[in-house]
């Protein structure tokens, strides 16, 4: 119904099925939190007086090979390649040949593999409740954005970047309760200063 509205339509879409699977999840397993247990949770390295369980350094390594893995697919793949023109218009790509429902269907497939991987982490390095991973999504919107909706790997680095800024204002008592907030204040800031840097060079040709 919506796939042939724009994106930010569609992206809105999504928000209606998202609530409504957070009120099942909570009428069926409540709103008390969770959490997964790893054996990899004992195990731990330090570096420069931090210390890294194994499943923090899990889930980096599987970040990187999930970007690299994707990056691949859609620049030295037929099917990534059917992707990137169905991105950037459906009615184009469909008269041009591409299969549409297949590589409609692919991008959610792979999309929900790797989805289910990160949630396992999640549940396990951070809690297993629906309507806290859910609102995950936020800080991944600003490191979208940090990576201007067009690199996997700038992207990669911003969430890295978004983590470790919201770690470091753990400590400080008077802003820790509201260091939720980082990932938009870094997004806004970053917002700011390419449009001013796009402006400039306009102004330079």
């Amino acid at each position: 119904m919506l796939s042939h509205r724009d994106t930010v339509v569609r992206a809105v879409g999504t928000l209606a099925p998202a609530l409504v699977l957070i009120a099942l999840m909570g009428i069926i397993w409540g709103e008390l939190p969770r959490r997964l247990q790893f054996p990899t949770d004992q195990m731990f390295v330090s570096l420069f007086g931090v210390r890294l369980t194994y499943t923090r350094i899990i889930a980096i390594l599987l970040a990187v090979v999930m970007v690299g893995t994707i990056t691949l697919l859609l620049n030295r793949t037929r099917l990534g390649l059917d992707m990137r023109a169905l991105a950037n218009d459906r009615d184009l790509s469909a008269i041009l040949g591409v299969r549409i429902l297949y590589t409609e269907t692919a991008a959610w497939v792979i999309t929900g593999i790797f989805s289910g991987f990160a949630g396992l982490l999640l549940a396990d390095l951070v809690r297993l409740q629906g309507t806290f991973l859910t609102l995950l999504v936020i800080p991944a919107i600003a490191a979208a954005i940090l990576g201007q909706l067009r690199s996997l790997w700038e992207t990669a680095v911003a969430g890295l970047l978004i983590g470790i800024a919201e770690a470091a204002l753990t400590p400080v008592g008077w802003i820790s309760p509201y260091r939720a907030a980082a990932p938009f204040i870094i997004a806004l800031v970053a917002v700011t200063i390419l449009g001013s840097t796009a402006k400039a060079v306009l102004k330079d040709r």
